[in-house]
């Protein structure tokens, strides 16, 4: 898209592209390329990245620390955390845009992009890391990146641009709805699977959710609220981790017969337990409406993913090897 009369801004929509999984006949093998998929992505220390934020966050109330420009040191901060290709993105943006003598025009050119407030917070923030950038151009564009920062909901906005993802005001209110829940510290990993569960980009919206909680952009936040939601945030992880073999439970769902959620909803509500007896697995096996030799046929194949699962998605790894114990014991009893 041109601009003016001599520059052209890509406006690339800040897609992540996410490679699709493939089924597998084998469960297990299903849920073991899940785990190298996870691996490769580097998911687990996304997450990590994304968490370390309550922690930093909470030293920073702990010890006072004065920062001299928080929304600029917080927007800096979350350019880094982008994944390369977004971040690039940016980048040039920006870079195209610093080619401008003139604050005005810059302005403009953002204006007519077509970019959504989130990517145009994104890119006016690269802009002002530019060293060279004209002293009267950067307070133009800091002027409009405090204007785009007072707006409601703008945190949100930019951090769905992070992910890569365009929220109408549909959206938009979806993601209010789900912050003001996590806000008020609820827990649950069944409780949030149902509060996310139609939502189609569920793992980009727990990002948020994360990113939101554990480190705000506003660096106000008080210290009684990051410790309230402390065990939010810990579900979210847990539950983002899941999610990763979604496609896996929905493949065996599938395969047996059932709805593409079921064995999501099963698996959460069984890790829900901190313990369970084989009477109490099996009344949850009940539920699916499958008939006797299907039921072993589904708890043996259901306990190759379970196998297989990260252990980062369990409570601990005793409650791992306590759900291994009981499914085999069922199968034991079903198989006599």
């Amino acid at each position: 898209m041109r601009v003016d009369g001599s520059a052209n801004i890509d406006l690339h929509a800040f897609q992540n592209s996410r490679p699709s999984s493939q089924t597998q006949e084998s469960t297990a093998s299903m849920a073991s390329s899940a785990l190298a998929e996870v691996r490769a992505e580097a998911l687990e220390e996304t997450i990590e990245g994304l968490s370390l934020g309550l922690s930093s966050t909470m030293k920073r109330l702990n010890l006072g620390d004065k920062v001299q420009d928080p929304m600029m040191n917080s927007m800096e901060k979350l350019l880094q955390q982008m994944d390369k290709m977004a971040r690039d993105s940016v980048n040039r943006i920006s870079e195209q845009l610093s080619q401008m003598k003139d604050g005005g025009q810059i302005l403009a050119a953002l204006d007519k992009s077509g970019l959504s407030q989130g990517d145009t917070a994104l890119v006016l923030t690269s802009l002002l890391s530019f060293k060279g950038l004209d002293p009267a151009i950067k307070k133009q564009l800091k002027k409009r990146l405090s204007e785009i920062m007072a707006q409601e909901d703008i945190e949100l906005e930019i951090l769905a641009s992070t992910q890569g993802m365009k929220l109408d005001k549909e959206g938009l209110r979806a993601v209010r709805q789900l912050y003001q829940h996590a806000k008020r510290g609820e827990k649950g990993l069944a409780h949030w699977f149902e509060l996310l569960e139609r939502h189609k980009d569920r793992a980009k919206y727990i990002q948020i959710l994360i990113r939101s909680m554990a480190e705000p952009l506003d660096e106000g936040q008080r210290r009684d609220d990051m410790t309230m939601v402390a065990a939010t945030i810990s579900d979210l992880r847990r539950l983002l981790l899941f999610l990763t073999f979604e496609e896996h439970c929905a493949g065996l769902a599938r395969t047996m017969g059932l709805g593409s959620d079921a064995v999501m909803s099963l698996t959460i509500e069984l890790l829900e337990q901190s313990w369970v007896y084989p009477d109490a697995l099996a009344v949850l096996i009940g539920r699916l409406s499958l008939g006797d030799d299907k039921k072993i046929v589904f708890l043996r194949r259901w306990k190759d993913l379970m196998t297989v699962m990260s252990e980062s998605c369990y409570r601990d790894p005793e409650q791992k090897e306590h759900v291994q114990e009981v499914m085999l014991e069922l199968s034991e009893q079903w198989n006599d």
